[in-house]
């Protein structure tokens, strides 16, 4: 199910790849942003020397690419660190982080800082409004256990009538794939999308095909307009 698009085409993420030469030709395609995921205990996490490969393959194949971090209640000093030795774009929180660690991390930085939350009905999160007010977008995915994506969608539509979601800038991830990113998008109209294992061969290597298809349904969807 579909519907036409009345707002901007959604940016897309494709995340947590792990291997340079598949993030390369990932970016060849024109992606907008790729994922690397700093977060120890996850399949799809890269330590500083892997992630320079990958951050050389994407600028090399697409300088237009930005390289997004993502990090889980991180030490402020490592992700400095890791931002400035890999020119990140944009550094994602996933773990609950609240406005101070926000502000300290583009301030450090000078990365645009990107916050997640776990989404449920109802949704209350502690602090969300002030979250909202200090990220430069938000991060809305499924639950899951500890503090990884679950890889599962949530209701989309009981979301979308929720005042606490209508943010100015939503990042929508959690389960997308190419067969339902369309619906996803008609229904809560985000800002970008992001999936990792919705296109994956097996985690941290994406299978190109599925990406190919990810990227034909978002920009095939009923009104998309490419973004200027």
């Amino acid at each position: 199910m579909s519907a036409t698009l009345d707002y901007d085409a959604p940016l897309i993420k494709i995340c947590g790849c792990t291997d340079a030469d598949n993030a390369g030709a990932i970016a060849s395609m024109g992606v907008d942003y790729i994922g690397l995921n700093f977060y120890a205990p996850s399949p799809r996490s890269v330590d500083l020397a892997r992630a320079r490969e990958l951050a050389f393959a994407v600028r090399s194949s697409n300088p237009e690419t930005q390289l997004v971090g993502v990090f889980v209640q991180a030490e402020l000093t490592a992700m400095v660190e890791i931002a400035a030795a890999l020119r990140l774009n944009v550094v994602q929180l996933h773990g609950g982080e609240g406005p101070e660690v926000i502000n300290d991390v583009r301030r450090l930085t000078g990365a645009a800082v990107w916050n997640a939350a776990h989404v449920t009905v109802p949704f209350v999160p502690d602090a969300f409004a002030a979250r909202v007010a200090t990220a430069d977008a938000m991060v809305f995915d499924s639950p899951s256990r500890g503090f990884g994506g679950s890889g599962q969608t949530f209701d989309w539509e009981a979301t979308a009538q929720l005042p606490q979601t209508r943010v100015p800038r939503m990042v929508l991830a959690g389960g997308l794939r190419a067969d339902n990113v369309q619906h996803a998008m008609a229904v809560l109209q985000p800002w970008a999308v992001d999936t990792a294992s919705g296109v994956e061969a097996s985690p941290g290597i994406k299978d190109i095909a599925k990406v190919s298809a990810f990227l034909t349904a978002v920009r095939t969807a009923p009104g998309y307009t490419p973004r200027p």
